[in-house]
């Protein structure tokens, strides 16, 4: 990544407020339970929420990636299956 692009994609973040919700579609507790990890590991300093949605296929990813907005405290999504 240039330290242009760099420089301006760090501004933009710091704009939009720093609130994302991170939206989750598992079936697997493991696998959720290692990403959300990661996440808190990792992310810095941006307010998140981490957004579950239990999905033993019964929903279609569209779905439950719906139920996520739907329950979204923040304005910016992350989607994650």
């Amino acid at each position: 990544m240039c330290v242009y692009f760099r420089e301006a994609y760090s501004k933009k973040l710091k704009k939009l407020s720093q609130m994302i919700s991170i939206i989750i579609s598992t079936h697997n507790k493991q696998y959720f339970d290692t990403v959300s990890e990661n996440i808190t590991k990792t992310i810095g300093n941006i307010s998140y929420e981490i957004v579950p949605i239990e999905n033993h296929a019964q929903y279609s990813i569209c779905q439950a990636y719906n139920m996520g907005v739907a329950r979204a405290k923040y304005p910016y999504f992350v989607f994650l299956p």
